[in-house]
């Protein structure tokens, strides 16, 4: 009999944790964060005194089809990427 109740209290327990943690899953959602690229408001009047007078002409911007989309996507590995859940571009990358 009373490895009977213990069974059951563990059986119980399992069941409340799991539905705790169903419920917690689906509560409210965590809001998004955009980001965006963009040169500081200052920074043609930036000048130092040993700087070269050079102009480098810069073609558009290229990225890979894995970051096509508005998540932002990291490489940690050569052959690992992923992309993160709540962080998004405020304009999707060119392709």
């Amino acid at each position: 009999m009373e490895s009977l109740r213990a069974a059951a209290s563990k059986v119980l327990a399992t069941a409340l944790a799991l539905m705790i943690g169903v419920l917690t899953r689906f509560g409210a959602a965590r809001p998004s964060k955009y980001y965006q690229l963009t040169a500081p408001a200052n920074a043609a009047s930036v000048e130092k005194a040993d700087a070269v007078p050079v102009t480098l002409l810069l073609g558009g911007l290229m990225t890979s089809h894995l970051y096509s989309q508005d998540r932002i996507g990291i490489r940690q590995w050569p052959e690992a990427a992923r992309h993160y859940e709540f962080e998004r571009w405020a304009n999707l990358p060119p392709n």
